[in-house]
């Protein structure tokens, strides 16, 4: 399975959602800070004092690379899984090898939470099983390379709150410019022949069913694959 596979998502269109496979709980969990008004004691309101024109979302091309390849926003991932991510590229970086895409998913396999009861089921159309819905997407390790953590991060499913750039460098971090494409597939052309260009997400902004529809070991590669 390959990255470069993934569909790149425009950022000028919305498209039809499709939360059939995700769980209440995530979905219908309000956040703590909905309709606080001059801030919250737990609610950084600002992370950069001005000149705030060099801000970009803190992403790495790794980082970024693993939410295309599993159909994930970030906030999909659990918060413990996140860190893994640069517990591994110090790592490599240690060892004097490349942190890959690749090998990270050699390293790493996923596992999917399933809440339980009647309200994780999905309503399958006639004559079909219900779907299974699930939250939350982890990381396990395929071999132990780092110990386990001495706690879990708890309480975080209501604290919760949008970040967005507003200054040119930070939306260039998080979207790139490309050729727009019709409903067919096929390039637009301007009126001098020359394509029109859009900008593309550089991974999911959305929680989306996709990454569910793909079994989990799909994503790993073995070591034949590593080179």
């Amino acid at each position: 399975m390959d990255e470069d596979q993934v569909q790149p998502e425009s950022s000028s269109s919305i498209p039809q959602l499709d939360f059939s496979r995700i769980a209440d709980e995530p979905r219908e969990t309000v956040s703590m800070f909905v309709g606080c008004e001059g801030g919250h004691k737990d609610l950084f309101t600002e992370i950069q004092t001005p000149p705030t024109e060099d801000w970009e979302m803190p992403f790495t091309d790794l980082e970024m690379a693993v939410f295309r390849h599993l159909r994930v926003s970030p906030s999909q991932l659990h918060p413990n899984s996140l860190a893994f991510l640069p517990a591994f590229k110090v790592t490599a970086n240690y060892l004097g090898i490349v942190p890959t895409l690749k090998l990270f998913f050699h390293a790493f396999g996923i596992q999917r939470s399933c809440p339980k009861g009647e309200k994780a089921k999905g309503k399958a159309p006639k004559g079909e099983k219900d779907p299974t819905k699930h939250g939350w997407v982890s990381f396990k390790q395929r071999n132990e390379l780092f110990k386990m953590f001495e706690d879990s991060v708890r309480g975080f499913k209501a604290k919760y709150f949008r970040v967005r750039p507003v200054t040119v460098n930070g939306w260039k971090s998080i979207v790139y410019r490309g050729p727009k494409k019709d409903d067919g597939g096929n390039v637009v052309m301007g009126p001098q022949g020359i394509p029109v260009e859009e900008d593309y997400a550089k991974f999911s902004f959305r929680w989306n069913k996709w990454h569910f529809l793909i079994e989990p070991k799909e994503f790993t590669y073995k070591r034949t694959n590593l080179s």
